[in-house]
């Protein structure tokens, strides 16, 4: 019987390159991989180093052996030798498809490796292209990834757009079922609920996608949309337990305004709501509901889970996949909230502090120092507050100036670096999902969003 580490081996990809060197130049060469390839290249074992015996003429047929084993030569794998390694292998010559590259020094490596990576679409570019090929609302590829870019280059800030693009969380449709876990589903529910009247492009993806899913492993299972069920008796009585899918909670406001317009419940702002109340708004209170969300931030769930428990809705449960919690409050956030401090009294729904109250998930991680991370914080607020006041311009909006300076960021100052295949929140960083003209010290760019059509 195969031991447990040689069956994982046995699952691993093919290797597509394989770089053959002493333990001396692991770190090295780990971290130049780190730099240029694809995120997760160690895991997916698609790029491997092998580390070999001292190169003296006494190891040829080991360090052969060993190579063999890790790159066959039947795999047309690309083996990349350093450190003078010596071998007995006839790389490409006969039935053996591999092709060597040995490099003298480790500068020719870290020189010649990012167009290697290129060539085999192992590179980052090339692994965050193939993610976003899952956009639905227009193309995304090597090409428009190099001119996203190459705004920043204009801007002296490339290496700050590279950063943000290997930090995006981009859930596709895969990632999205997956998250919402809906193993035994007949046991625990009566009914699914989707969102149709949701504002924007996304209600009837998310309802097709959700119900396509539960369809394919529970054909009789009922989907209905949530709004009908609130206004029909008959399948009030019919559902007694009810599980309503949602993709994002963020800053809860959407959700908070919708079961408000449901409810009959005037707005802060005085404005009619778009959706219509229910004609028996009562039927929520009495409604046994699990309100699944695949990705959600600590601000969107407080303030949701305090809307419930203000308007005496107990029976509607707020729950998280296990992936998709963002902690986007700092300690003085939480406080503000618990205090009811964290909103200005006017204008309606603005955060009194972004700068003390949230922590953007697109800042966090390492810098090189606070001046670094200072410059970035800069550059995003001033593009991105150009990007957002376009935003409003073409909408229509007519906001605060206090409130549109929270939202330099996103919405509520939240500055996620979230996208999914069917939209991309406004809580992001403006830089993902907008266009428009852009003023720097070098003149103006007309902006190129990442996700193009992503704003409307």
């Amino acid at each position: 019987m195969p031991s447990a580490n040689r069956a994982a081996e046995a699952r691993k990809a093919p290797v597509r390159i394989l770089v053959v060197c002493l333990e001396s130049s692991v770190a090295r060469v780990r971290k130049a991989l780190n730099r240029h390839a694809a995120a997760n290249w160690e895991r997916d074992g698609v790029i491997r180093i092998l580390t070999v015996r001292k190169p003296f003429q006494g190891f040829r047929s080991e360090n052969s052996q060993r190579i063999a084993a890790s790159a066959p030569r039947d795999q047309a794998a690309r083996v990349i030798v350093l450190d003078s390694v010596l071998h007995n292998e006839n790389f490409g010559h006969g039935r053996d498809l591999r092709v060597l590259n040995e490099l003298p020094s480790h500068s020719s490596f870290e020189h010649a490796l990012p167009s290697i990576l290129v060539q085999s679409r192992l590179d980052w570019r090339s692994a965050i292209a193939e993610r976003l090929n899952a956009w639905y609302h227009g193309v995304i590829d090597s090409i428009h990834l190099d001119a996203w870019l190459a705004q920043f280059e204009r801007m002296g800030m490339l290496w700050l757009g590279e950063r943000l693009l290997r930090g995006l969380d981009f859930w596709d449709p895969a990632r999205l079922k997956l998250a919402v876990t809906l193993d035994g589903l007949p046991d625990a529910f009566d009914c699914l609920c989707v969102n149709r009247l949701r504002p924007g492009k996304s209600a009837d993806f998310l309802a097709n996608l959700f119900s396509k899913h539960v369809k394919a492993r529970y054909p009789r299972f009922p989907i209905e949309d949530f709004f009908e069920v609130l206004s029909d008796p008959s399948k009030q009585q019919k559902y007694r337990r009810i599980l309503f899918l949602e993709d994002c909670l963020l800053s809860g406001t959407e959700m908070t305004n919708f079961l408000s317009a449901l409810l009959n419940i005037p707005s802060a702002s005085g404005r009619p709501w778009k959706i219509s109340p229910l004609p028996n708004p009562a039927a929520l209170p009495r409604l046994e509901c699990e309100m699944r969300f695949a990705v959600a931030t600590s601000l969107g769930v407080w303030r949701l889970r305090q809307f419930l428990a203000d308007h005496g809705l107990d029976t509607l449960r707020v729950v998280v996949s296990e992936t998709g919690m963002i902690e986007a409050l700092q300690p003085a956030g939480t406080q503000a909230l618990e205090a009811g401090l964290f909103y200005e009294d006017s204008p309606a729904n603005c955060p009194r502090d972004v700068a003390a109250h949230i922590d953007p998930a697109a800042l966090r991680g390492d810098w090189r120092d606070d001046a670094q991370r200072a410059s970035a914080v800069a550059f995003l607020r001033d593009v991105g507050g150009q990007l957002f006041r376009s935003y409003l311009s073409r909408a229509n909006y007519d906001w605060p100036a206090k409130k549109v300076v929270t939202c330099e960021l996103g919405m509520h100052g939240l500055g996620l670096n979230l996208a999914f295949g069917h939209s991309v929140p406004k809580a992001s960083l403006p830089l993902f999902w907008m266009d428009g003209p852009v003023v720097f010290s070098g003149g103006t760019i007309q902006w190129l969003a990442l996700f193009p059509n992503a704003a409307f």
